[in-house]
Parts: structure tokens; sequence; C-alpha cells
């Protein structure tokens, strides 16, 4: 079994102008100024997808990221999509009713995320 990571984020830029955001570990208030700036610096056209699959918590201030930069990019005419996955704490979501807020996708059962 392979040890846990503690972060780790990598983003990239498709061609059709989608950014993505992937994420893997625990993210807090200590990892959010790394998040901020990916997010704020996605300043393409296209879609913003935060994938979460191999994120195993997230705290408050993380989720209230994702509500923010949802209303951001809103009404810039773009969207915010975050892809769950069996790892994710997707308690955090439902208890604070985010994901009726948020576009959330989860990725199919072999880890693939299907395609957004």
């Amino acid at each position: 079994m392979a040890p846990a990571v503690d972060f780790a984020m990598s983003t990239e830029q498709r061609p059709d102008g989608t950014t993505v955001v992937a994420l893997v570990g625990e993210l807090d208030l200590y990892r959010l100024p790394a998040l901020t700036e990916a997010l704020e610096s996605a300043t393409s056209a296209g879609r913003v997808i935060v994938d979460l699959r191999e994120v195993t918590f997230l705290d408050s201030t993380t989720l209230a990221l994702l509500i923010r930069e949802q209303r951001r990019l809103r009404d810039d005419g773009r969207e915010l999509l975050v892809v769950v996955g069996p790892e994710t704490p997707l308690t955090a979501f439902a208890v604070t009713g985010l994901d009726r807020m948020l576009e959330i996708q989860h990725a199919d059962p072999d880890g693939e995320r299907r395609s957004p």
C-alpha cells in the first residue's frame, strides 16, 4: 500500500479552454492560498474543473472557496465543476447543502471521470 500523500496539486489547461485543477490529499486552511491562486489564475474563457477524486479531507475554508469561485466564474459567464470520487469526504457537501449549490460529478467506479 502506497503511503498517503499529505497534499499535491496540478493544473492542466486543455485546448478547449477548460482548466483542470487536480488535488490529492488534505485540503485545509494551510493549503488554501495555493488552491486560491490556481483557481484565480484560470483566466481562460472555459470551464474550471476541480478534481477532488483523491482528496481525503477538506474543511470549511475549502468549501467556502469553492462557492466563492463558483460565483466569480458564473458572473463571468463561466462554470465550475467539482469531480468527486470514493475517497472524497462527501458528507461535508451534504451537511452544508453545497451538494445542491455546486455542480458535482461523481467519478465512475473504475476511477475515471465521466466526460463533463
